[in-house]
This record gives structure tokens, sequence and C-alpha cells, in this order.
């Protein structure tokens, strides 16, 4: 009886380290998975992080940035201005959406503020005589840029009349004259040097106080509209799609089709 007593416990034993080995097997099955997967995540994201994102009024001398440097920005400006990175991003993103809209246009002189686009359309509303045109001109040539071959963006029609609006915005972040002048002191200081509003991060700490000032802290789609000038036109609605999109890209490394269609679809 002993000896069957024996015989069963040995049994049991087998029958226990066997599971066991099944289990830790699966178990190692399972963490090799994923650490397969987590290595085509991370392959993923750094494919995502180094693509080129196209942002609209920029000079050719200046080089686009990836996305991942477009973040890596964006965390310096929260740091400088608490504006979070992907609504910071998002921002940008849409006005050189805007800009891609509208297409890109030059001075044709430095006294009646005509604009002349690549097409060769003209816009006799492409920048205001009186406000923005002598800031601009001093802007540019401050920087060494030549007012005339100076991109900015041209006049758009939003449906309010020929007589609406002005083209003349700057840059990636797409500022007027008249509205970098009140934060191109502010910038250059937290820069160093002098603020540049073609460059991508000088644009980028620009957009960020504006967005401080609109009251992103407390509303991100209040300040949206309050940097596009108008609400309730789509502009705000479009810039959280491309929030959420950046944010879950920042916080999870990854990014769906339609968010990448968004995001780099020029």
């Amino acid at each position: 009886q002993m000896a069957r007593i024996q015989a069963i416990q040995a049994e049991e034993s087998r029958r226990i380290q066997a599971a066991q080995e099944a289990l830790l097997k699966d178990t190692q099955r399972k963490e090799e998975a994923q650490k397969q997967e987590l290595s085509v995540l991370e392959k993923e994201a750094a494919e995502i992080r180094a693509r080129i994102i196209q942002l609209t009024g920029t000079p050719s001398d200046v080089p686009m940035p990836s996305l991942g440097e477009a973040i890596d920005i964006a965390k310096w400006v929260q740091g400088q201005t608490g504006v979070q990175p992907a609504f910071l991003i998002a921002i940008i993103l849409q006005e050189s959406a805007l800009g891609r809209n509208v297409g890109q246009c030059y001075i044709t002189d430095t006294t009646s503020g005509n604009s002349r686009n690549l097409a060769g359309r003209l816009f006799q509303r492409g920048i205001h005589p009186t406000r923005d045109l002598p800031l601009f001109i001093q802007i540019t040539k401050e920087l060494g840029r030549d007012p005339l071959q100076t991109p900015i963006s041209c006049w758009a029609d939003v449906g309010m009349g020929p007589n609406y609006g002005w083209g003349g915005a700057m840059g990636p972040a797409q500022f007027i004259p008249s509205t970098w002048q009140l934060y191109r002191n502010e910038a250059s200081s937290r820069l160093g040097g002098p603020a540049d509003p073609w460059k991508i991060r000088d644009s980028f700490l620009a957009a960020g106080l504006l967005l401080r000032d609109n009251g992103a802290a407390s509303s991100e789609l209040n300040a949206a509209a309050r940097y596009f000038g108008a609400a309730n036109l789509g502009y705000e609605s479009t810039v959280m799609r491309r929030r959420a999109c950046l944010q879950t890209f920042i916080t999870h490394g990854t990014m769906s089709g339609e968010c990448s269609r968004l995001i780099f679809v020029p």
C-alpha cells in the first residue's frame, strides 16, 4: 500500500512538473511574441517620427522638419509656454493646410500691397498696405530677406465677399506682420537671438506664446478659434482631430491610417 501511495505521488509530481513546464513554455512564447510585437511597434514609431511634415509658407532655404523633430521642438515650447505639444503641432499643421489651399504668394511691389501666386494670379488684397506691408518690409530686411522673394499667404475667399480680409501671413504659423510684432521681442528673448517667422523653431515658439495668451490652458478649442479669428467654421474641430491623433502617437507610438493622412498628406 505504501508503494502504491508513493507511485501515485510520483505520478502526481510528474503531472505537476509537466504542467509547470508547459506553462513556462507558453509564458516564454507569449513573452517572445510580445517582444516581437514591441519591436515592430518601435520600428513603426521610429519610421513615423522620421517622416517629414510639409509646412506651407516656408522658404526653400529652411528644411522641413520630421515629425519627431517637430515633437521635440513642441515639447521645448511647452516648457516655455505651457501649451501642450500635440495641440501646438495641430495648430501649425492646420495653418499649413490652409496655406496649401490658398496657395503661396509674393509681394509684387513695396507700395500697393498686391501679391501674385505661383500660377500668376494677382491678388489686390495681398497684404494690408498700411497696417502690415511696412512691417513686412521691415521684418524681412532686418532678417536679411528680400521682401519680394519671401513667401506669404494669398488672400483667401472665406465667403464674406471680395473686399473681406487680407493675405500676407508669414511662415509655418501664419502670423500676419502686425501680430508678429506683438510677440517678436518675447520670442527673440527666449530664443537668444532675432526671431524669424519663417524658421521652424521660431514660428513654433511664437504660436505657443499666442495660444498661451488665447487661453489654451483653460480651453484649447476656444484658443484654436481665436487663433483662426472666427469660430464654428470647422477650423477648431479639425485642429482637435489632429490633436487627438498626435497625442495618441506621443503617448503610445501608434498612428492609424486616417491620422497618417491628416498629419502627412500634403
